[in-house]
């Protein structure tokens, strides 16, 4: 059979697939949250709008984003994003390298991110210097009696989603525990909870505000960045902060967390958090959230935001993790070029893509042939 003509059969069906996936979950959540699946108003003109794209958008997510953010012909479909409009801003081919969190501080400056102790990667030990190291039992627990820091993370590098895996350990008169289940740290704990790739770092200790909404996790502020096809300038287009709920480690919506929008312009919180399920409320962890909260140093944030994604030349659309240090500067966790998420904005703050939606869209319109997939035929 013609490689073309295969190639076309296996992206139509993996589109089929995601339809159906997110399709199913989107009308699970219009039935949690009592929301009728049902024609809204500018429903027509926001389906013509999208299916520019040669696809038939679902309006099953307009149904639900406009009840939390109003009727915005600029609400992002999930599918489109993730079959159209990701895989022509972000080339696939360069993923598995960009995924690699190994990695990041060869893409851009170490001074970027916080720092590293030691790298596993395929089953190799490196330093923070990619130099590759013996260890072994003594070796490692030498590692960690030099170490004066109080806390490290540890956390897989390949195919990470949600804070799974993540684990952080704490030196108490000593002894390096896992803070989460009491037991010691040394190397065949490691390796057995951690596997073959892993980075291990220092904790990062975030500024006091972030701490003030829950101490025990670093709470990130999620940047949607887009680079303009026209000015190739990096945009911010919309942001949230993440938090986690009180005792967790990690400030993931599946374990338990919460996001809150922000206003761009000035760093300002909204006044409800919000959960994967849209479900909303304005008090969490004891934080009063119709208070009025403004994220210190936030044009900074903004600046920084921008400057990383021009350390990625051959991609246009981000997902950054950005941490608020106790120096009053930014930091990055990670930058995701898959699953941008654009529900967690539009439960929130606005439609995803923001004011450049309409030149993405005439963009992507004219690469529709150049899209990729998981082949390479």
């Amino acid at each position: 059979m013609n490689q073309k003509i295969i190639k076309k059969f296996l992206i139509k069906a993996l589109d089929r697939l995601n339809d159906y996936r997110y399709g199913n979950e989107y009308k699970l959540w219009l039935k949690l949250q009592g929301i009728p699946n049902r024609s809204v108003a500018g429903e027509k003109e926001w389906m013509e709008k999208w299916g520019q794209l040669g696809y038939k958008p679902n309006p099953v997510y307009y149904r639900l984003f406009s009840h939390y953010i109003g009727n915005d012909i600029n609400i992002v479909p999930t599918d489109i994003c993730h079959n159209i409009v990701e895989l022509i801003l972000d080339p696939f081919r360069y993923h598995g390298y960009y995924g690699d969190k190994n990695l990041f501080d060869r893409v851009m400056p170490r001074e970027f991110f916080p720092s590293t102790i030691l790298r596993r990667m395929y089953g190799f030990y490196y330093d923070k210097n990619y130099t590759r190291i013996a260890v072994d039992d003594e070796t490692f627990m030498a590692l960690l009696s030099n170490l004066t820091v109080k806390r490290i993370i540890v956390k897989p590098t390949l195919i990470t989603q949600g804070g799974v895996g993540v684990t952080l350990y704490e030196n108490t008169d000593g002894v390096w525990k896992d803070v989460k289940t009491g037991e010691s740290l040394n190397l065949t704990y490691l390796e057995k909870h951690s596997g073959e790739d892993f980075i291990m770092q220092e904790a990062f200790e975030q500024h006091d505000f972030m701490s003030l909404f829950n101490p025990t996790s670093v709470n990130t502020i999620r940047l949607a960045v887009y680079k303009s096809v026209k000015d190739e300038r990096c945009h911010v287009t919309q942001a949230i902060m993440r938090i986690g709920q009180n005792g967790s480690v990690v400030d993931n919506g599946c374990a338990g967390g919460m996001f809150v929008g922000i206003r761009k312009e000035n760093g300002a919180l909204l006044h409800s958090v919000c959960n994967e399920q849209g479900f909303t409320k304005t008090v969490f962890n004891g934080i009063d959230f119709s208070k009025e909260y403004k994220i210190p140093h936030w044009n900074d944030i903004i600046s920084f935001a921008e400057t990383v994604g021009q350390y990625i030349p051959n991609q246009r659309l981000f997902a950054l993790d950005v941490v608020l240090g106790r120096d009053n500067k930014p930091y990055l966790i990670e930058f995701n070029l898959t699953g941008f998420a654009p529900w967690l904005f539009q439960y929130t703050v606005g439609p995803a893509l923001g004011e450049y939606t309409d030149e993405i869209i005439e963009y992507c319109k004219s690469k529709l042939s150049k899209r990729e997939r998981v082949t390479y035929l």
